[in-house]
């Protein structure tokens, strides 16, 4: 056994006595590679950390469901009268006061992967977002994300369309401190053996998918796409230094049923009389 055999040998072994309580799965020497800085995990052993992360921050593509979308008034009012929404490159989020870049990077310092990595960072302008909630009672969904009750709350119901295609529709992960501790303890450990860290492709989605529990009333699930991965699908346009990706009401991934529309209290009379009557052209129920 020569010694880079033997290193990743050393490596498999620890992976494995950190993923033992999680998964009846086992990585091996040869799916490791080793860099300059990091290791990478590649291949299908990539899947094992998939199914742990994703029973934290669970998928929603199969479980046909209302989900509600809370906007400001010129832009959901497009979103009615032309049959699409815009999902949101992580990079466009700038406001550090409550941020999702701010909760990626959060994501990266637990799991112990630097956000100056080049792939990591790379996501942030390949990783496009759209946020949801099961919740439309909330008061507080009108003041902070519908210009205070000026604004709209779409009712949305996303159905599957089978493919090969990569896309998401999971629930987010609000760690309470705990929930990717197994994964902080094997970079602790794997960065004292050998004065490097792991680094697994796919785990910048979850950086997505992933805040801290003081955010847990937004009971949020995201629609998520990697750019890569759909190609030329999707419309990705950039507006004062910010990208969104134009997704169609009816797609080859899935269709989005426009339920019910509620109105914020504040709008004006003339917005009011304009939406019910475009709804009632288009037959969508007005709450």
């Amino acid at each position: 056994m020569n010694i880079n055999r033997q290193t990743m040998q050393e490596l498999s072994n620890i992976v494995n006595k950190h993923i033992t309580t999680l998964t009846i799965r086992k990585t091996s020497e040869s799916d490791f590679v080793s860099g300059k800085q990091l290791f990478s995990l590649y291949g299908d052993k990539m899947d094992i950390f998939f199914e742990i992360f994703n029973a934290k921050a669970s998928i929603q593509k199969c479980i046909p469901q209302s989900l509600f979308h809370y906007k400001k008034y010129d832009r959901a009012y497009e979103f009615v009268k032309n049959d699409y929404i815009t999902s949101s490159a992580l990079s466009n989020f700038t406001d550090k006061m409550k941020d999702d870049i701010t909760e990626y990077e959060h994501f990266f310092d637990v799991v112990n992967i630097g956000t100056d990595n080049s792939f990591i960072d790379s996501q942030k302008d390949n990783i496009f977002i759209f946020c949801l909630t099961d919740d439309n009672f909330t008061e507080r969904f009108w003041k902070e994300y519908a210009d205070d009750s000026k604004g709209l709350c779409l009712e949305l119901e996303i159905t599957y369309k089978p493919c090969d295609i990569w896309y998401d529709l999971n629930r987010i992960c609000y760690d309470n401190g705990t929930e990717f501790q197994f994964f902080t303890e094997m970079q602790n450990e794997i960065y004292e053996t050998f004065g490097k860290h792991l680094l697994i492709d796919g785990i910048a989605k979850f950086g997505a998918l992933y805040k801290r529990k003081s955010f847990d009333w937004e009971r949020e699930t995201r629609l998520l796409f990697q750019k890569n991965h759909v190609n030329n699908m999707f419309t990705v346009t950039e507006s004062n230094n910010k990208k969104y990706m134009t997704i169609p009401f009816d797609n080859q991934l899935f269709s989005i049923n426009l339920k019910s529309v509620t109105l914020g209290k504040n709008l004006t009379v003339s917005q009011k009389t304009e939406i019910e009557n475009l709804l009632i052209k288009k037959n969508i129920k007005l709450n």
